[in-house]
């Protein structure tokens, strides 16, 4: 997925909490963040089937029915769906605010884990050893 500058790929996307608040429901904004989590893990904006998210986020049921409607996720042949560009820009934008807002006021920006599978807890960056 680009940008107007540059690539924007799934390990750009912080997802240490769940920052997708304005994606709307509950169900919805669980779906976009397994979503991403799922691209990180793959490596790629790759397409999915409603099958591997469920795979992906264990017993939690995925509904991207809402993603779809609202023109995030686009429907391809064969039960596959692909993220749109629209999609990652809100995600990529979303998680830089919510990032920037977490740590507006610490000396400390945390950095995205490097490991694909990251839920949680973001790698922070002692300044003291840069």
């Amino acid at each position: 997925m680009f940008s107007q500058e540059k690539e924007i790929r799934p390990t750009d996307v912080y997802t240490g909490e769940q920052p997708w608040q304005s994606f709307g429901t509950f169900d919805t904004v669980f779906a976009a963040g397994v979503i991403v989590r799922y691209c990180k893990k793959m490596g790629a904006w790759v397409q999915f089937t409603k099958q591997n998210l469920s795979d992906f986020a264990g017993k939690n049921p995925v509904d991207i029915s809402l993603l779809i409607e609202q023109g995030y996720i686009n429907h391809l042949r064969n039960g596959y769906y692909a993220v749109t560009d629209a999609f990652v820009l809100k995600c990529k934008s979303i998680a830089d605010k919510n990032l920037e807002k977490r740590y507006l006021n610490c000396d400390e920006r945390p950095q995205p884990s490097k490991r694909a599978d990251s839920l949680f807890a973001p790698v922070i960056v002692n300044r003291q050893n840069r």
